[in-house]
């Protein structure tokens, strides 16, 4: 993967990693046991994630996943994920990964991507050559858990996060279960950024944007329409974002 990568670990930063609401690659990885084999064995897993907010600035956000999605199961055992943000250039990435299930396949070897664990961008942080930090043993946890997320290469930042919890579809009010049509069949996961990797050229220490003229900006979700997933390219180089587009995929 590219070297140019910075570690953010400070706490009020890591929303802002999700405040241009940005189009995102849905990293997991875990060690599920065959009943037939009784091994372990790994299971990985890519797909496209759009239907996320922050809820605070503290790392917190929601996200909606269809309860059918192979990737759901492995999210829920595992209960960590990476997302990656992807930029412009990679919109046929993403197409062919929202048309491929990887419930029966190694989804990311069928479509090639170039997949690397996290743990490689800590080799080029320079943050990190700059002392020891306070809190030695959380990070020694934080570096050893990098050995086993999964991410894909080109995109500008890596968001490591974890499940805190699984909301109910029931209707609070009544106390009902929704129905299908109400709920579109989702589950709703409240989760949490722990730490991120972020390409220098898309951070200046408090906003998430590509610092130059000549970087490639990355994609920001507006909703549907003819085609599963409909963007706009943002122009980002300055914080004061402007739509560039639209372009859909």
């Amino acid at each position: 993967p590219d070297q140019n990568f910075l570690l953010v670990t400070d706490a009020h930063m890591l929303s802002r990693l999700l405040y241009p609401n940005p189009v995102c690659i849905l990293s997991v990885c875990c060690q599920r046991t065959s009943s037939e084999q009784q091994a372990s064995q790994q299971d990985r897993n890519v797909m496209v994630l759009s239907w996320l907010t922050a809820t605070d600035n503290y790392g917190s956000f929601i996200c909606s996943v269809k309860r059918s999605r192979h990737s759901l199961s492995l999210m829920l055992t595992s209960r960590k994920f990476v997302l990656g943000v992807p930029v412009h250039g990679m919109e046929e990435v993403l197409r062919q990964m929202g048309g491929e299930s990887g419930r029966d396949s190694d989804k990311i070897a069928k479509l090639g991507l170039r997949a690397f664990y996290l743990s490689s961008l800590r080799k080029c942080d320079k943050q990190e050559k700059r002392g020891r930090s306070a809190k030695q043993e959380e990070r020694k946890r934080a570096e050893e858990e990098d050995q086993e997320m999964l991410a894909i290469e080109g995109c500008a930042a890596y968001m490591v996060c974890s499940i805190e919890s699984v909301m109910s579809t029931k209707d609070q009010a009544s106390g009902r279960e929704s129905t299908q049509e109400e709920t579109a069949a989702q589950t709703i996961l409240s989760c949490k950024i722990t730490r991120a990797f972020v390409n220098a050229n898309y951070w200046d220490g408090k906003t998430f944007c590509a610092m130059l003229p000549s970087t490639r900006p990355f994609m920001s979700f507006l909703g549907s329409g003819e085609h599963p997933i409909q963007s706009v390219l943002i122009n980002t180089a300055s914080p004061f974002t402007r739509a560039r587009g639209p372009a859909t995929f």
